[in-house]
């Protein structure tokens, strides 16, 4: 979802309709809804907020690169993708 659609989801709230109707013209469930607004509440902040755990060990250029090399070779596996790229991770983190 976008910024700007969630700040539709704001400013429609403001308009006094409820979380279940926002919701559903919108297209989306009722505790997304409630999730965004909530973070919206607490800090004014509608981006993306970091999220935990490992961090990524593609960058963006390598997954525009897996998923040409994927795309030119539909029938290929991850191992031979990740080694015809030289990528230093395992074929799952390809995959």
């Amino acid at each position: 979802m976008t910024i700007s659609s969630r700040g539709q989801l704001v400013g429609t709230c403001n308009a006094r309709l409820s979380v279940s109707e926002i919701a559903r013209q919108m297209g989306i469930s009722r505790s997304t809804m409630r999730c965004w607004l909530q973070q919206f509440e607490e800090s004014a902040n509608l981006a993306d907020l970091p999220s935990s755990g490992r961090p990524k060990l593609t960058n963006t250029a390598d997954d525009v690169r897996i998923v040409a090399d994927i795309r030119n070779h539909p029938f290929t596996n991850a191992m031979a993708t990740t080694e015809w790229l030289h990528l230093e991770v395992s074929a799952r983190t390809v995959r």
